[in-house]
């Protein structure tokens, strides 16, 4: 007798749960950016800073936050999916129909203005900056 009382009072509290599941979403667009060209696919960096487009003509076209085109990079047509790591310094290119994954690595070279200052060695000789983040 006190099974046949659980099953109705388990159905109504059920029932009360979904009743009140519908909600109302408020939305706004909060930026638009045009590319001008058709996209196969788009991938964007968890933290927003970078937005990877991939096109049909085989261009990764690289926005930022402020979705200023950074860059272009031309990695060849038979791709139609593309993911990015988590900070952005690589992105996976596939091809579902062929079985193939390209995963192509990118460094982002910042200029330094380095007018007046005083320098040793040539002056468009490369630099390279390193960050040691652990220290023992």
């Amino acid at each position: 007798m006190k099974r046949a009382m659980i099953v109705p009072v388990l159905s109504f509290c059920i029932g009360l749960l979904t009743v009140g599941a519908h909600a109302t979403v408020d939305w706004q667009s909060s930026q638009t950016i045009q590319i001008g060209k058709k996209l196969l696919d788009i991938a964007v960096t968890p933290d927003g800073r970078w937005t990877f487009a991939l096109t049909p003509d085989g261009d990764v076209l690289i926005y930022s936050a402020a979705g200023k085109l950074e860059d272009t990079l031309h990695v060849g047509g038979g791709f139609d999916g593309i993911a990015c790591s988590a900070n952005g310094d690589r992105i996976y290119l596939s091809n579902r129909a062929a079985g193939r994954l390209q995963i192509v690595e990118i460094e982002f070279v910042k200029e330094i203005d380095t007018t007046g200052s005083p320098f040793l060695g040539p002056p468009g000789a490369p630099v390279t900056i390193v960050v040691f983040s652990e220290f023992q």
